[in-house]
């Protein structure tokens, strides 16, 4: 998912650029046609006006596209590593409460999922070890 976010975010990020500077492309060459004497109802005006509402309306478009879905891929980004850790923290203080197992289990997909089988391993010795004292 991060060459997902990785890839989509420059292209999303080169879009802007590119619209911004576009619109400004449009403004600037009405502002020198206007300057020659070509007239607000001169049918080449009429085309920039035409376009430059158009790229605005694909930069405003644009941006709140990449908003959402910055928005999103931070929550699923995080949801990935702070779930994980909160039940780890759970499970610890299960244990050190004497009501946790030894087995924690993470979702496929979480950011410490290698270590499930570590960690179960030092639980498991942790629970011997606390019932043979």
């Amino acid at each position: 998912m991060f060459l997902v976010a990785g890839g989509v975010a420059p292209v999303l990020a080169t879009f802007l650029v590119l619209g911004l500077q576009s619109y400004r492309e449009i403004q600037g060459i009405k502002t020198l046609a206007l300057r020659v004497g070509v007239g607000p109802g001169h049918p080449l005006v009429d085309i920039l006006n035409i376009h430059e509402r158009s790229t605005l309306y694909s930069l405003i478009t644009g941006g709140a596209v990449s908003l959402i879905f910055s928005i999103l891929m931070l929550l699923w980004i995080s949801h990935r590593a702070a779930g994980p850790l909160y039940r780890l923290r759970t499970h610890l203080n299960d244990l050190s409460n004497g009501t946790g197992k030894a087995t924690i289990r993470f979702r496929n997909g979480d950011y410490i999922k290698d270590l499930e089988i570590p960690l179960n391993k030092v639980f498991e010795s942790y629970l011997q070890t606390k019932k043979s004292n």
